[in-house]
């Protein structure tokens, strides 16, 4: 009963601050573990979806907010030893804001005006940036080129990555970012990028679309980083 109170309480907390409404639902018994699956349906203004097909040789790639948080957020809920270590390296409230970003994703609905204005493709990034940027390429049939150290990383990662407790790789394959990948025109950039400031979200520009197929993900010194995988396949 009273992960029920929770989970009610935080279902109402939710459609409350995304003007939701629960519409129906049905209810059965099993012998296994309790299973919830909601399904959100809205509409799109006609001719306004942006697709992931739509980049174009020449556009930006750019991220919101910051990679790499929410796999962090998992490691520490998953393992105690590096959850302890962790939390002395970078602080209590850093470690709670790696695990928010993991329980509790925040969509980036307030980005979606900039996003119909500007972008030529977009997609969140759910499975990792990594494999998301691919999905968006192979759509678009274009090449997508991500320079690393463009990549947007909180100050508890970077703190992370610097004494080498987990690697960039980890970080852009791990997923859960619910952040916002979006290809936008060179010469409309900075339009994009106030529009998305005056809506409260950060935006970083971390690569770009170029001739031929594919993803490339170049270190700082700009040699090709060998990925072992690129994020989460549903059918691998």
């Amino acid at each position: 009963e009273a992960w029920l109170d929770g989970f009610v309480s935080g279902l109402e907390a939710a459609q409350n601050q995304f003007g939701l409404q629960l519409a129906g639902g049905d209810t059965v018994r099993t012998s296994g573990p309790l299973s919830v699956t909601i399904t959100a349906i809205g509409l799109v203004p006609e001719g306004c979806m942006i697709k992931r097909s739509g980049a174009a040789h020449g556009d930006i790639l750019m991220v919101s907010g910051t990679i790499g948080d929410a796999y962090a957020g998992l490691v520490l809920a998953r393992d105690d030893a590096k959850s302890i270590d962790w939390r002395n390296h970078v602080g209590g409230t850093s470690a709670g804001n790696l695990l928010a970003r993991s329980r509790t994703p925040a969509p980036r609905i307030s980005l979606i005006p900039a996003l119909q204005e500007f972008a030529t493709a977009s997609l969140d990034v759910s499975d990792g940036l990594a494999i998301d940027a691919s999905r968006l390429a192979n759509a678009s049939r274009v090449a997508v080129e991500i320079e690393a150290a463009l990549i947007p990383i909180s100050e508890a990662c970077a703190a992370l990555l610097a004494t080498e407790k987990v690697r960039l790789e980890n970080l852009i394959t791990g997923g859960d970012d619910y952040e916002v990948l979006a290809t936008i025109p060179e010469l409309e950039v900075a339009d994009f990028s106030k529009a998305a400031e005056l809506a409260g979200v950060p935006v970083t520009r971390i690569g770009q679309i170029v001739s031929g197929q594919g993803l490339v993900v170049r270190d700082p010194s700009g040699t090709p980083m060998q990925l072992d995988n690129l994020g989460w396949d549903h059918f691998t």
